[in-house]
């Protein structure tokens, strides 16, 4: 067991989740074109409210959420529209064109299969105003911390000393109601040997261990990959990261 050790993933929430990156980039674009807009403008158009956060909620769950978009200027609001980030993300805006003193409604549908962690997004909500051609923006924010339906534990890249044999277990864990069961699990690497321990565990854990065979390992090949088939839906296939370390030489 002293010879494996477990490092951090890099960008690991990053990695669950490949819609985070491209909404918090979108999230710079939108907050600075937010900005960028005129004060007189900006109280055109009042959203209420601007900040969605959905809380704590279960990978799998559709969150909706309703927006009131309000003309308070003295001039039509029109060509509205709110364009999402993610394509997890749904808009449907009841009226695109608001005569002065009308409102409309958007509903906004999210789905978190592809969510893990913290998640945050940026919708930006397009419009003109009375004969102007200038198009304006106002940010949407849209947050929720989101419990995966299955965790592995630990939830880092494994990493073993090339000429050294090693075990270590890794544990699969069920956050959400119905267990799930890791039906198949196996290493694309002739030297990592992965098998599950049928019946150990408690509860909503499930054990699988992991042994390193330094002497199939072939000296090219650093990295590998353990993969576990499960019962679920949403996270049918989860990978582990591994990395063998050729040893120090002076």
């Amino acid at each position: 067991m002293n010879a494996m050790r477990i490092t951090p993933l890099l960008g690991s929430k990053a990695l669950t989740n490949y819609s985070i990156a491209g909404c918090l980039a979108c999230a710079a674009w939108s907050i600075a074109s937010a900005l960028s807009v005129p004060e007189a403008t900006s109280r055109a158009l009042e959203l209420n409210p601007c900040f969605l956060d959905f809380g704590a909620v279960q990978q799998g769950d559709v969150l909706r959420g309703n927006i009131n978009l309000h003309n308070r200027s003295t001039v039509s609001v029109h060509d509205l529209e709110i364009v999402k980030s993610c394509t997890c993300t749904s808009v449907h805006i009841s009226n695109n064109t608001l005569a002065p003193g009308d409102s409309a409604s958007a509903l906004l549908e999210l789905s978190t299969d592809r969510a893990n962690g913290h998640f945050e997004q940026i919708l930006m909500v397009n419009y003109q105003l009375g004969s102007g051609l200038d198009v304006h923006h106002l940010p949407i924010q849209v947050s929720a911390d989101v419990t995966p339906e299955v965790t592995i534990i630990p939830s880092r890249q494994l990493e073993f000393d090339s000429d050294e044999k090693a075990l270590c277990e890794l544990v699969v864990k069920s956050n959400g109601a119905a267990k799930v069961l890791v039906q198949n699990a196996y290493s694309n690497s002739t030297a990592i040997r992965v098998e599950r321990l049928d019946g150990q565990g408690s509860g909503p854990q499930q054990r699988i261990l992991v042994e390193y065979l330094p002497s199939k390992w072939n000296r090219i090949t650093t990295n590998a990959l353990i993969t576990l088939e499960t019962t679920s839906t949403i996270q049918s296939h989860l990978t582990v990261p591994v990395c063998i370390a050729s040893p120090i030489t002076h």
